[in-house]
């Protein structure tokens, strides 16, 4: 087979890779706020943001976690007793007393779901924290749901960003390229 040839083979498996679909991926975080979890002073909301930080402390939960890959996700919070909890999410780190720092969305209302879309970078560290959002503080349980294009997992990210697999396509096909060409000059010379 010639080189040419070879090169082509490899062009289009490279094609081939980055052609894949990707599938949608989802994390469930469930849990119960009651009086044995921390408070905070609320965060004034105006879907989607956080707007300000007042001095009523609230019941709060702080869940970490990350996505493999950067892209639009689906963050979506049901409650029970209905509408009991809102939710706040921080990008890099949370700090109670500093509620609008680093808040990168925000969801509350009558709804049950609560729901909004965020865009989120790849291995970075988020934290989602949903509270009660109710003036008796009594609690309630919470199903957070996150879809999104890219494996999702709570925890912090332990590793470095590793490259795509289109990345490691394209990188193959530069150097698959760049040996043709050295090839092609030796002949000359």
């Amino acid at each position: 087979m010639s080189f040419l040839r070879l090169q082509f083979v490899a062009v289009g498996l490279m094609l081939l890779s980055l052609a894949a679909p990707a599938s949608a991926q989802v994390l469930v975080l469930s849990g119960t706020i009651d009086g044995s979890d921390p408070t905070m002073p609320v965060v004034f909301i105006t879907n989607p943001t956080c707007a300000a930080q007042g001095v009523t402390p609230v019941l709060y939960e702080a869940r970490p976690f990350y996505v493999a890959a950067t892209g639009v996700y689906n963050l979506s919070q049901a409650s029970l007793p209905a509408s009991f909890a809102s939710w706040y999410l921080y990008e890099y780190t949370f700090s109670p007393l500093a509620g609008t720092t680093n808040c990168v969305a925000a969801m509350n209302g009558p709804a049950d779901p609560l729901a909004t879309n965020v865009t989120l970078q790849a291995f970075r560290q988020y934290i989602a924290v949903p509270f009660d959002d109710t003036v008796a503080q009594t609690g309630g349980s919470y199903t957070l749901t996150i879809t999104g294009p890219g494996v999702i997992a709570e925890g912090a990210p332990a590793f470095a960003a590793v490259p795509a697999l289109h990345t490691w396509a394209l990188l193959g096909l530069a150097a698959l390229l760049g040996l043709g060409g050295l090839l092609r000059m030796k002949r000359r010379i």
